[in-house]
Parts: structure tokens; sequence; C-alpha cells
């Protein structure tokens, strides 16, 4: 079964998993968000990685005292994920009755003293014990100092710069860890300003922001929790992809290759791709959008859509070709 398992898991074969499993959680989130199906799920999980720990290749990996606490994030994460999208489901079927959200009857004031200090209290102290408890049974991931003349194979930053490590791979270094963060972090300052939508404030939904939802998850699942998890449990040495269970081997190497295109094939797909899918987008499929967001307003939320959409479609021709495409302009080149 492990063969198996890792006969079958690629860069592709995660990718397109994932993504099929966002999509099966969002057409059947009225069935998923059943407290009995979210607790099965829960236990298989379990059962899967208990089973897993028993292979020392992915023990290695699970139980560093650098990745325990990665594991339960996953999980708190998926828990979170529930919960939200349970009071979503809630709230869309208290609409559909003509009835209001959920939060509208929780509009009660609380007073900070002393219910909100005494909560407070009670959560710091069971933090606190927990932290005592976790540096009693986990030793710190403490190394020996570095050293110039012994560099790690892998050296993986820490995880919540793996997904910008992953992203290296797959481009510049300027586009993909500086220009692409930092439109990551201008558009999310410019959401309040580009949403047009008055619905769903205040309030768990799905229904009405189905656009916004499915946008935030394949955006904070697929392009950033995807490659964290990634660059931890399938990234070894010389940064090639391995299996859940799979042997690093060091003699493995990833199969890629540089491919010059030519400067006018490069710039005309630059060309189409950026400048020919906006008008073309904003008077055929998102024809609406257009229409209600204005034209600095769509031409801003389509720029931003684009380049989101444009780091799966790079990492799916390099896993799908394993080729680099660069195109070579006069005093640089531009990977794509």
């Amino acid at each position: 079964m492990k063969t198996i398992i890792d006969n079958m898991l690629s860069p592709a074969t995660v990718f397109w998993g994932s993504l099929a499993a966002l999509a099966v959680f969002y057409l059947g989130r009225r069935w998923f968000v059943r407290p009995v199906v979210a607790l099965v799920i829960l236990i298989l999980s379990l059962v899967f990685l208990g089973f897993s720990v028993c292979d020392p290749q992915f023990a290695a990996i699970a139980l560093a005292p650098d990745n325990i606490p990665i594991v339960a994030m996953l999980y708190l994460l998926g828990f979170f994920t529930w919960l939200a999208t349970a009071q979503a489901v809630e709230n869309d079927g208290r609409m559909e009755r003509g009835e209001p959200p959920r939060e509208k009857d929780r509009e009660a004031r609380v007073f900070t003293w002393p219910d909100l200090v005494y909560s407070e209290l009670i959560c710091m102290v069971l933090v606190m014990a927990l932290l005592l408890v976790w540096s009693l049974l986990v030793p710190a991931p403490l190394e020996q100092p570095a050293s110039a003349a012994l560099t790690p194979n892998p050296s993986k930053a820490p995880w919540y710069f793996l997904g910008i490590q992953e992203l290296l791979i797959y481009g510049d270094p300027w586009l993909v860890g500086v220009a692409v963060p930092c439109l990551m972090v201008l558009g999310l300052m410019a959401v309040p300003y580009l949403d047009f939508n008055p619905e769903g404030s205040g309030y768990y939904t799905i229904a009405r922001r189905r656009v916004a939802y499915c946008l935030f998850q394949f955006g904070f699942w697929q392009l950033w929790i995807l490659l964290i998890v990634i660059g931890i449990f399938f990234r070894g040495p010389n940064w090639s992809f391995f299996g859940l269970y799979e042997v690093r081997d060091l003699q493995k190497l990833p199969a890629t290759a540089n491919v010059q295109l030519p400067r006018f094939v490069g710039m005309t797909i630059l060309a189409v791709y950026f400048l020919g899918l906006p008008p073309l987008l904003g008077h055929t499929v998102l024809a609406g959008f257009r229409r209600r967001m204005g034209l600095v307003r769509f031409t801003i939320f389509i720029v931003l859509l684009l380049f989101m959409l444009a780091l799966p479609l790079k990492m799916l021709l390099r896993w799908t070709f394993g080729v680099q495409y660069v195109v070579a302009l006069p005093e640089w080149s531009l990977n794509f």
C-alpha cells in the first residue's frame, strides 16, 4: 500500500487532488458540516496518521520537533474551516426560510470585566500549561551552529517561509520571492475597496458570497497551505519530490530543463494573458462584475486575479512537461 501511494503521488496529483477535495467539500458542504460526518473524517485521518508514523521515513518527518506543531496546526485549520462553514451553511438555511442570520441573535453586550477578562485568564493558564508540558516532552529543535562548510541538504526555511521557498523553483527570485508576496499584501489591502457586495457583512455566509468564498479558499489552501505542506512532507535532498514513505535518496535530482523560447513568442503569450484576457473576460464571463465594479476597480481586480492564477498555471506547466520556459529579453530573462 505504501508503494502504491508513493507511486501515485506527484506534484500534479497532489495539486489536483487537493483542488478536487476543495471542490467536493464546497459542493457537498451541507453534508460535510454534519457533526457525525466530520467526526468520521477526523477518525479516519487519525487512523491514517497512526499507521503512517509506523513507517520510519514518515515518522522522521512528521515526528520531528519542528514539524509536530505543523501537524497540529493542520488539524486546527481543518477544524476552524469546518466550524466557519457550518455556521455559514446554517445562516444560508435560515435566510432561505426568511429568518435573520444567527449572529443577529447574539448582539447582546458582554462586559469586559469580569466576563471577558475571566475568559482570557483561563485561556492564558491553559496555554501556559500546554507549553510547559510540550517543553518537557518534546526536545527543542536546536542543531549545531551554522557552518558554510556543512550545508544541510535540503536547507529548508522556517515553515512560514516554506511557501515562498517552494515558489522560488517556479520563477525568478525577484518575481516569486518579492513581487508576488508584495502583490498578495497589496491585494488583501485592496479587497475592502474592491468589494461591491453589501451582503455578508457581519455574519457567515457562502450562498451570498460565492465568488469571494471560492477565491479565498483557493488562494489560502492551494497557493499557501498546500505549498507549505509540499515543502515539509514531500521535498527532500536537492529539493526533489518524494512520496510520503519514499527513502530520501541523495542521488535523486529533479527532472527539469530550461527551454529558451523566442522573444516574440514569449512576449506574445504574456501580452495575450495580461492585456487580452481582461477585456475578454470583462465582456463575457465577468460582464456583470465589470458593470457593477466600474472600470478602475474591475481592472485592479482582474489583474490581481490573473496574477493569482498565473502561479498554478506555471506550476502545472512545469509538473506536466518538466521544463522551465525562459523568455530572453534585452537585459534580463523572465521565467514563466
